[in-house]
């Protein structure tokens, strides 16, 4: 029997143990990895000549500002280079347009680390500037390019984040899992629609919290989008405030529960509170939700 390929959508803060929860469903089951945003990360690697460290690595690889691209609003301010820092001299205008970006600690003279994304275009600001170039575009045009590689990898391809599709020549991956769903529209369009993709595949949504981080810990669409979904939308709640162990230790229960022929829940407009202020943090918390999984 053909059965479904398990499509696992993970959600939740930045910090809050995503990669952890998905890097493990990938090393004990050999399930396949992927991110919505895989395609334009790709893409920038080319463009800017960013690494793949720069793009798929750690946050402080992502987050560190590319001193090849300083920004164009202090091209023209003088400055003193040391080993790890500048020291900037603006001039009266200068020093406005400094004040206008949030940046006013340190005048008349400002010093600055190398590498401050304030002051250099950093690989995640590039990303989020062509993710929201696309979404301009047209909303859905990343998350169904997703949903076509995660077709291909039932249809017997593996798949890399770093290199995208190739011809699989072992034995085909059970599932394949997102650790980066945020949008509503990410969501709606999955749910709603994955028939559309193919009737071989079943989507699971995960939404991971953890105690400390209530709110979006960054003031950006990704992060605070995500809020106005209402918990109850997801499959599985998954607390994460043990150890590492435990957090896996709830992933292989996941795995175990969903791999014995699971329906995962219809999508309806009802999960989402456009109106709901993000910074109140999540709405309707633990309702409808699986309660095995809680703690």
């Amino acid at each position: 029997m053909n059965k479904p390929m398990l499509v696992i959508c993970v959600s939740g803060f930045s910090g809050v143990g995503k990669d952890e929860f998905a890097d493990h469903i990938v090393s004990k089951f050999g399930s396949v990895k992927a991110g919505i945003t895989d395609t334009v990360r790709r893409n920038l690697m080319e463009i800017y000549g960013f690494s793949e460290a720069q793009m798929f690595g750690p946050s402080r690889e992502r987050n560190l500002g590319d001193t090849r691209f300083p920004k164009d609003f202090w091209k023209d301010v003088k400055f003193v280079e040391t080993e790890n820092e500048l020291v900037l001299f603006p001039n009266p205008d200068q020093e406005r347009t400094f004040r206008s970006k949030g940046i006013e600690e340190g005048g008349p003279n400002y010093k600055i680390k190398k590498g401050d994304p304030r002051f250099w275009l950093s690989p995640r600001e590039a990303l989020q500037r062509h993710c929201a170039l696309y979404d301009e575009l047209h909303t859905e045009t990343q998350i169904r390019g997703a949903m076509r590689n995660a077709v291909a990898v039932k249809s017997g391809y593996t798949y890399s984040r770093e290199k995208g599709l190739k011809k699989n020549k072992k034995a085909p991956h059970p599932h394949v899992i997102f650790s980066d769903f945020r949008h509503i529209h990410e969501f709606k369009c999955v749910k709603s629609e994955h028939q559309s993709f193919s009737s071989s595949i079943v989507p699971v949504f995960i939404r991971i919290i953890r105690t400390g981080i209530n709110t979006p810990p960054y003031k950006h669409k990704s992060e605070e989008e995500q809020v106005k979904v209402r918990n109850s939308a997801f499959d599985f709640l998954i607390k994460n405030d043990g150890t590492i162990e435990k957090l896996r230790e709830k992933a292989e229960n996941v795995i175990k529960e969903i791999e014995g022929g699971y329906t995962s829940k219809q999508w309806s407009n009802d999960y989402v509170v456009e109106s709901h202020n993000p910074y109140e943090g999540y709405i309707d918390l633990w309702h409808s939700i699986r309660t095995s999984l809680r703690t």
